[in-house]
């Protein structure tokens, strides 16, 4: 061998290992970390109660109760007004549920007595413990 032909050898030589020592980073970033990941456990499927629930809840609710027929039927218009009006003035929320058969009372107060006397007379109400 000659030296002509080690001079031109080296360069490329050179110019092979500066693309690999570039390249190299971007390959490995490619196929992932190799640490492995485990898989996020799928996120339950809430029923619609629950989901009514979630979003009654609230940083300012402390107390959440459920009006319900004793018959278990939906209520009427005549059931929603009762409920409306003998609600406490301070219930922060009030959502129907989605089959019209309870209604959510979120607020941050104790039921009154009085309120909760003339609810239970006509309906199932219970709290709903957090």
């Amino acid at each position: 061998m000659n030296f002509n032909q080690l001079k031109t050898k080296h360069p490329i030589a050179f110019i092979n290992k500066f693309i690999l020592a570039l390249m190299l980073p971007v390959i490995i970033a490619g196929c992932g970390s190799f640490t492995s990941q485990p898989t996020p456990a799928p996120t339950p499927q809430l029923s619609e109660l629950e989901r009514d629930l979630k979003a009654v809840r609230g940083p300012l609710i402390l107390h959440i109760y459920l009006v319900a027929r004793a018959d278990g039927a939906k209520l009427t218009r005549e059931d929603f007004a009762f409920i409306n009006q003998n609600k406490p003035l301070e219930t922060q929320e009030a959502r129907i549920t989605d089959d019209s058969r309870q209604v959510i009372l979120g607020m941050n107060v104790v039921f009154p007595p009085e309120k909760l006397q003339a609810l239970q007379s006509r309906f199932n109400v219970t709290e709903d413990a957090r």
